[in-house]
């Protein structure tokens, strides 16, 4: 690979990571006023319109347009905002949509089964400390992204490292699919957030698994 294609290697793993900080951050608690003003401002714009230009993210991020329109008019947006927040993941799985793995992969809806357990693994062996607030099972989905974004940085260099990435999104993906169309239940901008976020991380997958096919 010659120095050309690694600075674009580089920059492609950026975006990625940045991209799965950024759903991570939107998802690990209710935002706050910084948050809000510049996903309304025009950087916010310039994102989703980047991300639009993909045809399997546009109609989520149609939707997410929408959701943050509706949001704007409102007296107390933010309040509001916390309001959709508790609504969509903080109830319990009969109600609402707990934003945890394990919630998703047995009925009864329990916490701390298999995919806790393995993010506590991988934590370790990735030497990663769980940043956010509050003592979180490991397999909240804001820290599962968390992971991704720093073993999308880390692959550059580590062919171990692009191997757990499809590892982590084989973990991750069936569970959050069943959690997405939970959160639809409760239409606002929750439901539209994590309805673009199973579209980028489908299409992440995607993108990997045709790399490796090519590599092998």
């Amino acid at each position: 690979m010659d120095e050309q294609e690694t600075r674009e290697e580089v920059a492609l793993a950026e975006r990625r990571a940045t991209l799965y900080w950024w759903f991570a951050s939107l998802l690990c608690r209710e935002m706050d006023s910084d948050q809000l003003n510049t996903l309304c401002s025009e950087s916010g714009r310039v994102l989703l319109d980047a991300l639009a230009e993909e045809p399997s993210l546009a109609p989520g991020c149609q939707k997410l347009r929408r959701a943050l329109a509706g949001v704007q008019v409102l007296a107390t947006p933010q309040l509001e905002l916390a309001a959709d927040y508790a609504t969509a993941f903080l109830g319990d799985h009969l109600g609402s949509a707990p934003p945890y793995a394990s919630v998703y992969v047995e009925p009864g809806g329990m916490m701390f089964q298999h995919p806790h357990q393995q993010m506590v693994q991988w934590l370790q062996q990735w030497q990663l400390a769980v940043s956010f607030d509050g003592n979180e099972p490991a397999d909240h989905f804001a820290i599962m992204l968390d992971l991704m974004g720093n073993l999308v940085l880390k692959g550059v260099d580590s062919p171990e490292a692009q191997s757990a990435q499809s590892a982590l999104l084989a973990e991750m993906l069936p569970p959050m699919g069943r959690w997405v169309t939970q959160c639809q239940r409760q239409p606002g901008f929750y439901a539209a957030l994590t309805e673009l976020l199973l579209a980028f991380v489908s299409l992440d997958q995607t993108l990997i698994e045709g790399e490796f096919s090519l590599a092998q």
